[in-house]
């Protein structure tokens, strides 16, 4: 169960990382609630912002073959 709870965030952060892919600057948490950097400051979660969009850049690099590890 402890480590259901440990990784339960992450395995949400790499969700809206991926579905948010395509959005450019903006992560898109369901189908009608996005947010972008300017959004993020002023809700004062910025750091999930930055967290999200680290985890999407990631992915990208792995599907374009930045990364062969």
């Amino acid at each position: 169960m402890r480590l259901l709870q440990s990784t339960w965030t992450e395995i949400i952060t790499l969700s809206v990382a991926y579905r948010s892919i395509s959005m450019g600057g903006r992560l898109m948490f369901a189908s009608d609630f996005m947010v972008d950097e300017k959004l993020a400051k002023e809700s004062e979660v910025y750091e999930l912002y930055q967290s999200v969009s680290a985890h999407k850049l990631c992915i990208l690099n792995k599907k374009l073959g930045v990364f062969n590890g």
